[in-house]
């Protein structure tokens, strides 16, 4: 039910309307260089998906709270 949730919310990622107010768990969105790689705040945690949905990985799992993820300028890393 999660990866169809993330699969959903990660094709959904370049509308405008999955980061409103109305969607507090989703948000925060960052395209790679070449718009084919996203990063995304989901529940605290940084995880990155294609655009097109598949290979959803997740990148932190701890008790703080990780947002405003940002692509490094050669895609190679990720911050928050």
């Amino acid at each position: 039910m999660l990866r169809s949730f993330l699969l959903t919310a990660s094709a959904l990622m370049l509308s405008l309307s999955v980061f409103s107010q109305d969607n507090p768990l989703v948000n925060v969105p960052s395209l790679n260089s070449t718009g084919t790689r996203i990063a995304f705040n989901y529940q605290g945690d940084i995880w990155v998906a294609n655009t097109n949905g598949t290979n959803i990985k997740r990148l932190t799992v701890h008790e703080a709270y990780d947002t405003n993820p940002l692509w490094s300028d050669d895609d190679r890393f990720i911050s928050s």
